[in-house]
């Protein structure tokens, strides 16, 4: 079960790690920015961007132990740019410490994100990651 907070422009959501409660939380997000009037390309965007974050919280940080909790906060943060922090109740992601291929996925999936976002920023054990996006509302895209 997802539990999900909406609080001072926030979202704020905890869940199992299990990849279904994932896709829950992309859907709640949408539907929470929708509220701002994100128009649905740039969901699409921010979609991505999430799965990207989740799922390699659940392949690196914690690795798929059901019994250990995602938490997410998706913030309309200042202006058109969003913050998303993601983090878990694993150990953080040893980069060192992953073989070969995982580390050119790691590595691919973190250009992937970081040439979406303005900033990307990783708590000292890599357990929490904060990035910032700008969106574009409505009013930008058609002035």
């Amino acid at each position: 079960m997802i539990y999900a907070e909406e609080k001072d422009n926030a979202l704020n959501m905890n869940f199992p790690s299990k990849k279904c409660f994932i896709d829950n939380s992309i859907i709640l997000t949408k539907k929470f920015l929708m509220k701002y009037g994100i128009p649905g390309v740039e969901l699409v965007i921010v979609e991505k961007v999430m799965t990207e974050l989740l799922m390699n919280v659940l392949k690196y940080g914690i690795k798929k132990n059901g019994d250990n909790k995602i938490f997410c906060k998706v913030e309309n943060y200042i202006g058109n740019q969003l913050k998303i922090a993601v983090y878990d109740e694993g150990n953080g992601c040893n980069q060192d410490s992953l073989p070969e291929n995982h580390i050119n996925y790691f590595n691919s999936s973190y250009a992937f994100v970081k040439s979406i976002c303005d900033q990307v920023e990783f708590d000292d054990k890599r357990k929490c990651v904060t990035v910032f996006m700008t969106v574009l509302k409505p009013s930008a895209i058609f002035s």
